[in-house]
């Protein structure tokens, strides 16, 4: 800088110009542009003076900023757009780059922020000096010895400062200073996995207090270059690992990455291998989770198997007795459990054998050249694949002659090998594909494999990812079709909902007019009736029970089912309300199991429209209502909704008015609870009122020696005890809070006389009365002592509903219109007269 002022400006400036820019005000405004701000400090130095081509620009917000997080990084990302079109500015020839952190007056954040604009300064005009012809190495300065400028004090400096200010809580300055720590730690450093293993932890626990899904990612990167740097018998690298599975196993269950579950399971590979033989029951069992769960995601059979062995060997370390044999006691029966469904979905039919031919003899001896030439074909020979396309359509004349399955097991297996040697835009690579799902297809249909219905789906879901948005109608039923058949094998219900949505997607192509409309209107019919009858199997209590058995049920796509199916059957279908049944059958499975507000919600919202569907005369509408009743008094429980209590009495007082006579005790005794809670919730006494005269009707029903007598008579009883003790109650509650009353009444008063003008004319007796004597009226007249002597007999609701009353038609005012003659005496008259 100094070299370049003293040149008047003409020499080359090596110099950088530091830019501040604020965040905080909207930065494409034309006083904030930070390229309007640069080419007015350009245009100062015009004809042969030179200007600072570098900027670094750096971020910079309030400590108070009260700037939402999401206008911040908008704003960010177009500053960070902005800096990169600078360097495209042809005028000026800038050479831009930015702060990655922002500013908030954080000196950590500063200290970052200078040492990263020295460093570029300092590598810039080491990589200048080297590229000038016939550089002087004599001549570089002490502070460039051999050429470049040592860090290695630096570093040290701020790898101590980051340990140091790492325990601070402002965490985005503090990362942000490990940032440039790490930048400056050089790779050999012998404290640079510290550096590391320090910034992992602090991005961990940001991610803990914000989720930030980059600061886990970037833990994840930092403890594997940690764990690199450590020797396989460093104590600290079994730790390191062992974090990095838990922040893997994190990223895993909000992502359900296959890459992340492979790693987890190859850190716990490793961390068994290290584990002494006493030791490894819980590192058996983590690797076997981890492997269950990638069974569970991608269905490779090989996984639960070894899960099961290793469950086996942990269970061995742990004996019955043994403080931890229940865990892999029954982490084994689990997975054992999910090996038996495995083991009955892939049992194949038995084939029986046919006989070879005479006339097949050619053909079988053309393919056993066929698949001689393959087996000595390498696989990058120019001439493999059409020896494969061969051996495949001998292969395919024989499987149709004679059925073989070997042969088409073969047909597969080549199929496969010649769609992984093209190219994926090869235009002969869609017929192979076409052709193995036809043969995948032919196989299903013969043994029912479920491997083979998988890799069906798998083809067409690739085949709908290649098909153009006009041309999908059919590869959408296609896929559809083939997860039908998968609900229909394996009784999976996310298959057939995701069959519906497909079906649903394909009619939404194929409209009413369209010459393939019939086609997704017909699938989605065939659909919506399968799941009518799986919900009702699954409704069936003895199928309910085997479903258990075999694995846990899926609830949530059951109802996602039913909901679906509700949706597409009319109100007329003959199916509809046994649709509507089972769902509220699975809602109220879920509901007993997690006790969701939303599912109660729903059950009570479907048997509201159950029991509209029906005519009032059906017989089953009496069910329905009796169990709407039930979910509705389960809501009350838990909710007192007086909305609820009100509905309650109608379905009750519906169910009673549609019960004959000799058998309507319950249904009275039903109605009278409601009503006495009623009572007992909100104060009406026709409530209670109502409740003992129904439990007298219910009496005469029930005269001495019927079974319902006893019931009747202690309900009566107890309605009429509640009632006179209501009355006792109040009685004593008034009697003893007279001055709680008379507070009552002077609030009400004083709310009233606010409203009234500030003098009137008191009627009786003509007199003109200010605010006090309007009071001083009301208090010696009958109204109050009546208020006071009534009280006695009045809750406290009622007492206020009273007062307020009393006090409006008392202080109850006249205005009248009136000119003011010359003569008449005026307010001021009127007062002194008065005084």
């Amino acid at each position: 800088m100094t070299g370049w002022v003293e040149s008047k400006f003409i020499e080359n400036c090596r110099s950088t110009i530091l830019f501040l820019h604020s965040l905080d005000s909207d930065i494409r405004n034309g006083d904030n542009s930070m390229s309007w701000h640069l080419g007015t400090f350009a245009k100062t130095f015009r004809g042969k003076f030179t200007v600072p081509s570098s900027v670094y620009v750096v971020p910079t917000s309030h400590p108070d900023s009260a700037l939402p997080r999401e206008t911040a990084s908008r704003r960010l990302l177009q500053l960070k757009a902005m800096t990169e079109g600078l360097n495209g500015d042809k005028q000026h020839n800038w050479h831009a780059s930015i702060f990655p952190g922002v500013f908030k007056g954080q000196p950590e954040t500063a200290w970052s922020a200078t040492l990263l604009l020295l460093k570029s300064i300092t590598q810039a005009q080491t990589k200048e000096f080297f590229a000038s012809p016939g550089a002087d190495l004599s001549l570089i300065p002490p502070k460039f010895p051999e050429g470049c400028l040592t860090l290695n004090d630096l570093s040290d400096s701020l790898f101590r400062e980051f340990e140091e200010k790492g325990r601070d809580r402002d965490l985005d300055a503090i990362i942000m200073l490990g940032w440039t720590a790490l930048e400056f730690t050089p790779v050999e450093h012998p404290e640079r996995h510290l550096t590391l293993i320090h910034l992992a932890s602090l991005l961990s626990e940001r991610f803990n207090k914000e989720g930030r899904k980059e600061d886990l990612d970037e833990a994840i990167t930092l403890k594997r270059a940690a764990s690199e740097y450590m020797s396989p018998g460093d104590p600290q690298k079994q730790t390191i690992l062992l974090e990095l599975d838990n922040y893997l196993f994190q990223r895993f269950k909000r992502t359900d990455s296959m890459v992340d579950l492979e790693e987890i399971i190859s850190l716990r590979r490793a961390a068994l291998e290290r584990t002494p033989q006493p030791n490894r029951c819980r590192v058996l069992l983590d690797l076997a989770d981890a492997l269950h769960e990638q069974f569970q995601n991608k269905g490779t059979e090989n996984s639960i198997a070894e899960a099961v062995s290793l469950a086996r060997a942990a269970l061995d370390l742990c004996p019955p007795r043994h403080p931890d044999h229940a865990s892999p006691r029954d982490r084994l029966e689990s997975y054992l459990e999910t090996t038996r469904l495995v083991l009955k979905d892939f049992a194949n039919p038995l084939f029986k054998e046919f006989k070879k031919e005479e006339g097949n003899r050619d053909l079988d001896e053309m393919i056993m050249l066929g698949q001689t030439a393959l087996e000595f074909t390498p696989p990058d020979h120019p001439q493999r694949l059409p020896v494969l396309t061969g051996l495949v359509g001998l292969l395919s004349e024989r499987s149709n002659k004679e059925g073989r399955k070997e042969d088409l097991d073969e047909l597969i297996t080549l199929k496969r090998a010649a769609s992984e040697s093209m190219p994926l835009d090869e235009p002969q690579r869609q017929r192979i594909l076409l052709e193995l799902d036809n043969h995948l297809l032919e196989r299903f249909k013969r043994s029912h494999s479920t491997v083979d219905l998988e890799e069906i789906i798998s083809l067409r879901r690739a085949a709908l990812e290649r098909t153009p948005q006009p041309n999908r109608c059919k590869v959408l039923l296609n896929l559809a079709d083939a997860l039908h058949e998968q609900f229909q094998k394996q009784g999976m219900e996310n298959s057939l909902a995701e069959a519906f949505s497909l079906a649903r997607a394909a009619s939404s192509l194929c409209p009413s007019g369209h010459p393939d409309h019939a086609f997704p209107r017909d699938c989605l019919a065939s659909y919506l009736e399968t799941a009518r009858l799986a919900l009702k199997d699954l409704a069936n209590p003895l199928f309910k029970d085997l479903k258990k058995k075999e694995r846990n049920r899926d609830l949530d796509t059951i109802i996602m089912l039913g909901r679906t199916a509700l949706e597409f059957t009319p109100s007329v279908h003959p199916q509809y309300h046994p649709t509507l049944t089972h769902l509220v059958g699975f809602l109220s499975e879920r509901f007993d199991k997690e006790e969701r507000k939303e599912d109660l919600d729903e059950i009570i919202t479907l048997k509201f429209a159950a029991s509209e569907y029906m005519s009032p005369d059906e017989p089953q509408r009496q069910g329905v209502l009796l169990e709407l009743d039930g979910h509705l008094s389960e809501r009350f429980k838990r909710t007192d909704s007086t909305v609820d209590l009100e509905e309650i009495i109608t379905v009750r007082r519906a169910a009673l008015e549609r019960t004959p006579q000799p058998d309507r005790c319950g249904a009275l005794l039903s109605l009278a609870n409601a009503l006495h809670e009623q009572f007992q919730r909100q104060g009406t006494e026709n409530s209670i009122a109502e409740a003992v005269s129904l439990m007298r009707t219910a009496l005469c029903l029930c005269p001495r020696g019927y079974p319902d007598h006893a019931l009747a008579r202690d309900h009566l009883a107890k309605y009429v005890q509640t009632k006179v003790g209501k009355k006792a109650t109040r009685t004593h509650h008034s009697s003893t809070s007279s001055h709680d009353i008379e507070r009552l009444i002077k609030q009400a008063v004083s709310a009233k006389v606010k409203e009234i003008p500030l003098y009137l004319l008191y009627t009786p007796t003509g007199k003109l009365c200010d605010r006090d004597a309007q009071i001083s009226f009301f208090e010696n007249s009958p109204q109050y002592k009546e208020l006071l002597s009534l009280a006695s007999s009045l809750d406290n609701q009622q007492l206020k509903a009273e007062i307020n009353n009393v006090v409006s038609e008392y202080f109850g005012f006249a205005t009248l219109s009136h000119k003011w003659g010359s003569g008449e005496p005026s307010l001021r008259d009127v007062k002194v007269g008065m005084e």
